[in-house]
């Protein structure tokens, strides 16, 4: 498996050499990397093919990535005892509050 990565990098590189990014078009990628390519830009495209081409990535919702920020923020802001402030602040309850902060229900 590591001698077809290793012939598949040398591969790319070769033909990377030959047809470089600036070459490359989104008449040149498949109709959901232009799709992509409208949301971050097609040179984020080329990277992200250059970079993970070929493989399985997740890409998390954008809930959970903003859940995570929230909780992040909670820890920071409590002062130990602000839990009812920052359930209003976050429209949260009490009782989630403690959860997250790890505090007994």
């Amino acid at each position: 498996m590591k001698h077809m990565n290793l012939i598949q990098t040398q591969q790319e590189q070769k033909l990377s050499g030959i047809i470089s990014s600036k070459k490359i078009n989104p008449d040149d990628v498949g109709k959901e990397m232009r799709l992509l390519s409208d949301c971050i830009g097609f040179d984020a495209v080329l990277t992200l093919a250059k970079i993970y081409g070929g493989k399985r990535i997740y890409i998390h919702k954008y809930d959970s990535i903003a859940r995570a920020a929230r909780n992040r923020l909670i820890k920071t802001e409590f002062t130990g005892e602000n839990v009812r402030q920052l359930a209003k602040r976050y429209k949260l309850t009490t009782t989630r509050i403690k959860i997250i902060l790890g505090m007994p229900k």
